[in-house]
C-alpha cells in the first residue's frame, strides 16, 4: 500500500479537495493500493464552505471530512507527501525534516503554488458565486485531470 498525504493551510479547501478527488479516482478505477489523507499546517476550527461541498457533490463526491493538523504521526505514515504551496513544502521541511512534492509541479510541471480561495481575489467578501464556481471548476477539473493524466501509468502500477 502507498500512503499519500496532501497538505495545505487549514485542510478545508485545497488539500481536502485533492484528497477526495483522488479517493474518487481510485475508487472508480478500482485501484486498491493507495490510501489517501490530507491535513493542514495551521488548522483552526472551521468548516468547509458550502459551495465546496456542493461542487464536490456535483461531481458525485460525498464529503465526510474533519480537518486535521499535520503532525509527526501523519508524516511517518505518508509514503508520498504533496504540498499545495511552496510555503507548505517549506513548513514540512523546516518542522519535520522531510521533503514534499509540490502539487503543481506534479500536475503541470510548474514550481508554483495552488492558490487558496482568498488569494484569487483580495476582495473575497464581494466575490460572486459565478467566480467561486469557476475557481472550484479549475481546481476540480483542470488540476486534477492533468495530474491524473500525467501520472496514469504510475497510479496504475
Amino acid at each position: 500500500m502507498v500512503n499519500v498525504l496532501f497538505v495545505c493551510t487549514g485542510n478545508v479547501f485545497r488539500s481536502m479537495i485533492a484528497e477526495y478527488c483522488f479517493k474518487d479516482f481510485i475508487k472508480k478505477n478500482k485501484i486498491k493500493y493507495y490510501i489517501v489523507d490530507s491535513c493542514g499546517i495551521e488548522v483552526c476550527e472551521q468548516k468547509s464552505r458550502k459551495e465546496v461541498i456542493d461542487r464536490l457533490k456535483e461531481h458525485g463526491i460525498k464529503l465526510k471530512h474533519h480537518y486535521k493538523e499535520i503532525d509527526i504521526k501523519l508524516i511517518n505514515w505518508a509514503d508520498i507527501i504533496i504540498a499545495m504551496s511552496k510555503n507548505h513544502r517549506k513548513y514540512i521541511k523546516d518542522h519535520f525534516g522531510v521533503s514534499a512534492y509540490l502539487f503543481n509541479e506534479l500536475a503541470i510541471g510548474e514550481k508554483t503554488s495552488v492558490l487558496d480561495f482568498g488569494e484569487f481575489n483580495p476582495k473575497i467578501k464581494s466575490f460572486k458565486e459565478k467566480n467561486y464556481k469557476q475557481i472550484l471548476n479549475y481546481m476540480l477539473i483542470l488540476w486534477w485531470t492533468i495530474f491524473i493524466q500525467k501520472h496514469q501509468n504510475f497510479l496504475e502500477r
